[in-house]
């Protein structure tokens, strides 16, 4: 026997598991992991967010606890613009409601312009300094292998080697990587 899901969800790798794979009397031992050193910090400054894949799960929440017209910029890494698009229809309402300021889609395999999340901080350097001189945090959620070791290098490219560990101490660069 297997779990129902709703058809129009896309399955990630765990959740397809979980819904395709495993059996009702099927066990699994887990464990919880806490990132206390992702939690949301100074509500009212700037955030940036950054993910990719199954990232966004982890930046969503953030994001819905954000205040009304917050300043917030979604940097969301994705495969192919046409099957790989989560939550468009939220995030879309997010940004019509202006809660995300910013919304930015980097395909890797777009036969036109293959993009990395990376590419958006070096082509957006003035925006990401003038959110990080008004005290914006930034979030950092996805696999470390690829996307979270090319956020840290290009923002370290970016900003300076200084700067980034002045961030990273005042607890202003935030991860969540995997």
């Amino acid at each position: 026997m297997r779990l129902r899901y709703d058809a129009k969800q896309r399955l990630g790798q765990c959740s397809g598991w979980l819904c395709e794979a495993l059996s009702i009397d099927d066990s699994i031992a887990f464990s919880l992991c806490s990132k206390p050193n992702f939690h949301a910090v100074q509500q009212h400054k700037p955030a940036i967010f950054i993910g990719a894949g199954s990232g966004l799960a982890g930046l969503r929440a953030h994001l819905a606890e954000r205040p009304k017209f917050s300043q917030n910029w979604l940097i969301l890494g994705e495969r192919c613009p046409r099957t790989d698009r989560l939550l468009p229809e939220e995030l879309h309402q997010w940004q019509r409601n202006q809660h995300l300021t910013y919304l930015d889609y980097a395909f890797s395999r777009d036969a036109n312009t293959p993009r990395y999340v990376q590419d958006y901080l070096v082509e957006q350097q003035q925006r990401l300094i003038s959110w990080l001189e008004q005290g914006a945090t930034i979030y950092v959620c996805g696999r470390l292998q690829g996307m979270g070791r090319g956020v840290l290098q290009t923002l370290t490219q970016l900003l300076g080697a200084e700067q980034m560990q002045s961030l990273q101490q005042q607890g202003r660069y935030r991860t969540d990587l995997y």
